[in-house]
């Protein structure tokens, strides 16, 4: 089957398209329909463009990159080159600074695929959408094509031209001063009644080589605010004010060449209409969502990537924690060498010194330490639609992260490990627990998804067994599986008690992310792919079955080995042990408080109750 071109329409202008999606070219508006308004001839009203000089005046502060940006007093100015109209950027807004309870810094609210298209002496935003495609050669095309106008989410007037059918300068402060509801804190869910432009203005604008970076104080009428527990006062108020980021990347040049998705394999991916094919039932044409690791040595088998994915580590975090959470990034470099990439990956502290780096800056993937009592932590990505290549990923760890993991391996492995006979934990373990959290979210921010059948795959009196557990690195062939930590084994088993990157990972990342260099195109790639998904016919720790996918009895989190109810009858034990324990470990002669008490025992039922589950699926 060819490979798909995206055909998609801005207005009434058809855009132009290359032979498949995996390699568009960024479209361009009809040359006729945008130069119109640099013509010597054109008609100039009373209001229209004025001389450049008198536009970008003396006092203004530029920066140039992708576009040419211009600060005059609380005006903000766009110089939009010629070449850039019909380039496609990933539009992403952001929380870079919040009210207390509403969100944390650094969440995402919205990413969107835009276009800016000139007409006369008018300029549009418009949002892109990839939800159908077919090839250009293709009857239908022309159906798909009027079938997938792009709305136009904004109209700016040209207020000067550099020069004659040169770059068009716009103010385009409204767009983050008034209320763009594609674009702001209504996509997060939250019910304002409306934007106040009196109260909203641009704070800082940058212009990159790829990408505009602005950032905007926003204030929103609502009716009430959530606030958090105990802010009384804030729930009172009716303004929101929020201090959003807006990035503006420039999507590659060159799109990656997609991967097709297999149902074996558990990527998160993206679909759409296929309407090269005779039927369509629905989104059926499939792309894995993986980043763009290219070698530098392509006759290698195994050579650096020309750019490896790089994590920025929040200068917000505790420090004690931060050579961790780089640990936990680069334990999966391994993994990519197996698969064909040295140094695939890296972890870095984000520089505090450099003008140039933003950690806002959507080009940047970034792990944020969020000050919240959240016990909890999340790995998103962005990718580009074309492709599916993962752009931008942004892992949050809420600051009581820490409270969950403790808890955990108290509950868990507590009466196997001395180490956690009194709480708090020593920080040497503290971290590594911190580590394998980074581990997943990190996964997840690769593209895997959860592989809730694999701890099933491992006989549960092997889990008591030291050379076993010590070997494979963990309780479950997959870090992406909720295993947690070991608590079938027992005092003085010696096993090793915390899940690591295993088997699975392996496979999913070489199935992912290896070349196939013989393959000019993601369906070529299809008998080489489908070999190495193959290989979990003789190998079950391949194997993957995600949340939320068809019922199966063995999908049951939080659970180890092959036989739950046996596995349930060890943990029990452990559960037993550590009732006379709770006191001990929670309680010293100088305090009188006894929440952390409360807690753990809460904990303590609460993992009872999940073990006790674990045995009444097995009836069911």
């Amino acid at each position: 089957m060819r490979a798909l071109s995206v055909l998609l329409v801005f207005g009434v202008l058809a855009c132009s398209s290359r032979s498949s999606a995996a390699r568009q070219q960024p479209t361009t508006p009809a040359r006729q329909d945008t130069t119109r308004a640099a013509n010597g001839g054109r008609q100039a009203s009373a209001d229209g463009p004025k001389p450049y000089n008198q536009v970008i005046t003396p006092g203004a502060v530029t920066d140039s990159g992708v576009f040419i940006v211009h600060r005059i007093s609380d005006k903000l100015f766009y110089e939009i080159p010629k070449g850039m109209f019909g380039r496609e950027f990933l539009f992403v807004a952001d929380q870079r600074g919040t009210m207390r309870g509403i969100r944390y810094a650094g969440e995402e609210i919205s990413n969107r695929i835009v276009v800016w298209e000139r007409m006369g002496n008018r300029v549009f935003l418009r949002i892109v959408s990839y939800a159908m495609r077919a090839d250009s050669n293709q009857p239908v095309s022309r159906a798909v094509r009027l079938s997938n106008i792009a709305p136009i989410i904004m109209s700016f007037d040209v207020a000067a031209w550099h020069t004659p059918d040169s770059n068009a300068v716009i103010e385009a402060t409204k767009l983050f001063t008034t209320d763009v509801q594609e674009l702001n804190i209504r996509q997060s869910g939250l019910r304002v009644r409306r934007m106040d432009p009196a109260r909203s203005v641009v704070d800082r604008a940058r212009s990159f080589p790829r990408n505009i970076e602005v950032s905007a104080v926003q204030t929103f009428e609502v009716d009430s605010l959530p606030g958090a527990p105990g802010a009384q006062t804030q729930r009172s108020l009716n303004s929101l004010t929020m201090l959003m980021n807006y990035s503006m990347v420039l999507l590659p040049d060159q799109p990656m060449m997609a991967r097709l998705c297999d149902d074996r394999v558990g990527y998160f991916n993206l679909s759409f209409e296929n309407y090269n094919e005779d039927r369509v039932t629905g989104a059926r044409r499939c792309f894995i969502q993986r980043y763009r690791l290219e070698p530098k040595d392509p006759n290698a088998a195994v050579s650096d990537p020309i750019k490896p994915i790089t994590w920025w580590i929040d200068p917000a975090t505790p420090a004690k924690w931060v050579p961790w959470l780089i640990k936990g990034v680069e334990m999966w470099e391994p993994v990519f060498r197996a698969a064909g990439f040295s140094n695939a990956i890296v972890a870095k502290v984000a520089p505090s010194d450099d003008p140039d780096f933003d950690l806002d800056d959507a080009q940047n993937s970034t792990i944020r330490w969020l000050p919240s009592v959240i016990e909890n932590a999340y790995g998103p990505r962005l990718s580009d639609p074309r492709s599916g290549e993962i752009l931008n990923a942004n892992i949050g760890f809420y600051h009581n992260v820490t409270s969950l993991v403790e808890a955990w391996y108290w509950t868990q492995a507590g009466a196997a490990d001395p180490r956690a006979r009194t709480l708090p934990f020593p920080d040497s373990l503290m971290g590594l627990m911190l580590a394998y959290v980074a581990n997943h979210e990190v996964g997840h921010s690769l593209g895997l998804r959860h592989n809730m059948v694999a701890s099933t795959y491992y006989p549960v009196d092997s889990l008591r067994s030291k050379s076993f557990t010590c070997r494979v690195q963990g309780t479950s062939p997959s870090i992406m599986d909720y295993a947690r930590y070991n608590y079938v084994a027992q005092p003085g088993d010696s096993a090793c008690l915390m899940q690591g990157i295993g088997p699975y990972d392996y496979f999913a990342i070489n199935w992912g992310y290896r070349r196939i260099p013989t393959a000019p195109s993601p369906d070529a790639e299809r008998p080489t792919l489908d070999s190495l998904a193959r290989l979990q016919d003789g190998n079950p720790n391949f194997r993957w079955i995600g949340d939320g996918d068809p019922v199966d009895p063995r999908i049951i989190t939080e659970a180890l080995g092959d036989d739950p109810v046996k596995a349930s009858g060890y943990g029990v034990r452990n559960i037993k042990r550590l009732v006379p324990m709770l006191i001990p470990a929670t309680t010293t002669e100088k305090t009188n408080n006894y929440d952390r008490l409360d807690d753990l025992y809460s904990e303590l039922v609460l993992q009872w109750a999940r073990e006790m589950n674990h045995v009444a699926v097995v009836v069911g």
